[in-house]
Formats: C-alpha cells, structure tokens, sequence
C-alpha cells in the first residue's frame, strides 16, 4: 500500500452535562491497516473544524488534564499487512465548559517522523443529556444480542403514547444495512402507532454490516429514539435502545478485499 487505510467509526454517545462526568466512557478506538514493514507511530490527531490535542500516554493525564489521550497498540498481522489501533479519550467535560454537542469525523494524522496524511475516520457524535434519569414515558427492560446478528430491546410503556417515528443521528448511515422493527411494523412505517400505559414492546433489529467488504470492518454504536405524543399532545423523544457492531476478527483474504473495495490496491 502506499498509505495507511483507517476503518471508520460510527459512534454517538451521550454526555451528561450536569452529573460528573467519566471520560472513560467516551473513549472509541481507531484502527488502521498499513505495510507491515512501516514502523511509525501516530503522535496526534487533528480533527477537523475543532481545536482539540492529542496525548500520547498516561502521563499526560497527571495534573491538569488533556482534552484528549491517545495509547496505540498492536492488533495483529496479516500476510504483508499489520493493523494498528488508536486508543482516543476526549475529555469533554472538561474541553467543553458550555458542551452543545459535537460531532468528529475528518482529520490529518500525524506520525512520529513527521509525516502526515488526511483521512475520513467516520462520524464520532457526542451529544448533550441532562441525566441518566430523564426519561419518563418509557421504561427500559431487558435486552440482548447473538451470534446471528440479531438483537432486541424491550421495552414498558408508562403513559399513553402516539409514535412519529424512529431516528437515530446516524441512521443515514446505517439504514442500507440494518433491519429494525417495532412489535411486529418495519420501522419507517410507525408514524401513527398508539402505545398504550401498561404494554410492552420490542424493538428487533439485524445487522447486515457483515455481508459487506468494507462495512464489516467499521465499527458502530447507534443510538435509536422513539418520537411520540404525550396525551396532551406534547412531543417526546426517549431512547429505545442501542446497536453495536464491532469487528473482532480480521484474516488476510478480507483485508485484501476491503482494500480493493476502497480503491487502495493497484493489483
């Protein structure tokens, strides 16, 4: 290859503005495939449209600390090719006295010889939630995923309701590759949906991020929320849960064809 390739992230996480809040929990992972021979370490970040550092080890979240902290380790080998990942912690609540929401997506990777290159490493989303109790129509219950691809999320209702829509930051993203219902009805067909005070429901879904050469080595966390009306005709929206796909084996014939996919290889 003539340069590293970066798998994108597609995460939206929460950050509860008013609690204290654990920068251990917005921590994501950037992976990245290089020539197995390249021995440079990333040394720093630069993500688009915002003024954030980059630290390269726990030192550096002694006394005052950074708005970010980087750790790299190995993954693995594959034939002529390693792959690389990035530990990246931003610390918003302390880089973000006023925090609104923010949204990571392009930057220029820095190397330790100096050497940089731009990249589009997705679209990581942090965005403002007052408390971890907010919610007050809906009310979580069990929730589970397997090795099939499937998943589920019930969930209880506490007050009658009237359903919009299902939505997600990230659902344009997503969307070719997931199916996703509520009780029994797809989800882009629900606008109307009465939920009534004592029922239950489930929200399934199947990831079809597996069957793609390059979605398969991306990594999501997508946040979904019911739209709805109260029964004084207010409008809501609550979590109804989250799905996660994370890429945890790799083998050279797959790398080989995500490379191609992305245009990265001349034979």
């Amino acid at each position: 290859m003539e340069k590293p390739v970066f798998f994108k992230n597609y995460i939206e996480e929460a950050v509860y503005t008013d609690e204290e809040v654990n920068s251990y929990l917005n921590e994501f992972t950037v992976r990245y495939i290089t020539n197995i021979n390249d021995d440079r370490r990333v040394v720093d970040i630069e993500f688009e449209g915002q003024d954030m550092d980059l630290y390269i080890n726990d030192s550096n979240l002694e006394g005052e600390y950074p708005n970010f902290f980087i750790d790299t380790y190995d993954e693995g080998t594959y034939g002529r090719y390693t792959i690389k990942n990035l530990l990246v912690r931003p610390n918003l609540d302390l880089a973000y006295t006023d925090f609104k929401g923010v949204e990571l997506s392009k930057a220029n990777i820095i190397f330790d010889n100096g050497d940089s290159l731009n990249a589009d490493l997705g679209r990581m989303i942090y965005y403002e939630k007052p408390n971890y109790y907010e919610d007050r129509f809906i009310e979580h219950g069990a929730s589970g995923s397997s090795s099939d691809d499937t998943g589920y999320s019930n969930v209880n209702i506490k007050e009658d309701l009237v359903v919009e829509k299902l939505d997600s930051r990230l659902l344009d993203n997503v969307k070719d590759n997931l199916e996703i219902t509520i009780g029994d009805r797809d989800y882009k067909s629900i606008k109307g949906t009465q939920l009534k005070k004592g029922d239950s429901y489930s929200m399934n879904y199947r990831e079809k991020f597996i069957h793609d050469p390059i979605e398969k080595y991306n990594t999501y966390k997508v946040s979904l929320n019911l739209y709805f009306q109260d029964k004084d005709g207010g409008f809501h929206d609550e979590s109804i849960g989250s799905i996660w796909y994370q890429p945890f084996e790799f083998n050279l014939l797959d790398i080989i064809k995500y490379l191609r996919a992305r245009g990265e290889l001349k034979w």
